[in-house]
């Protein structure tokens, strides 16, 4: 396999809206990136819908793409959750859910300060598509309670495989 346009994404606390800043490299091809701008997102949607700035659109060779989604997420109890990789406005990735179950009047009592847990999530998908204009997105639906981002930190990265 052949990487295209060789970039690095690295981490960096100077830009205020970025989670990464994108330099020229050797090693690895990054088709492109979406970084996140918008604070603590929140849906409660029941329907699936783009989590906020989690969108590409890009111009391809055809072939294969690998897609890697990567989110902090603020995961409260009662919330079920679903996170899919879209393409061209159809689910095309698998479909991963977080859950995390109701307090019941005992855990209420046991664990009074217990207000939800902050999870580390990522999806990753390989996708094979003709050559053209394609969009990528990651979105996420609620089952029940809300789905909420924290902060900025979460991202899309698209790399292009031959």
């Amino acid at each position: 396999m052949a990487f295209k346009k060789p970039l690095v994404i690295s981490p960096s606390s100077s830009h205020e809206g970025h989670i990464g800043q994108i330099q020229s490299g050797d090693s690895l091809g990054i088709r492109d990136a979406a970084l996140a701008a918008t604070t603590d997102p929140i849906s409660a949607d029941p329907s699936f819908s783009v989590i906020p700035e989690m969108e590409l659109t890009l111009e391809t060779s055809g072939g294969c793409l690998v897609v890697l989604f990567d989110a902090n997420l603020d995961v409260r109890p009662g919330d079920s959750l679903d996170y899919a990789v879209f393409l061209d406005g159809s689910q095309a990735g698998g479909l991963r859910t977080i859950s995390l179950p109701a307090r019941t009047a005992q855990d209420t009592q046991d664990i009074q300060s217990f207000s939800g847990l902050t999870a580390s999530f990522s999806l990753h998908a390989l996708l094979t598509l003709a050559r053209g204009s394609h969009v990528v997105d990651v979105r996420w639906r609620a089952r029940s309670g809300a789905a909420r981002a924290i902060g900025i930190q979460r991202g899309l990265i698209v790399v292009e495989v031959f």
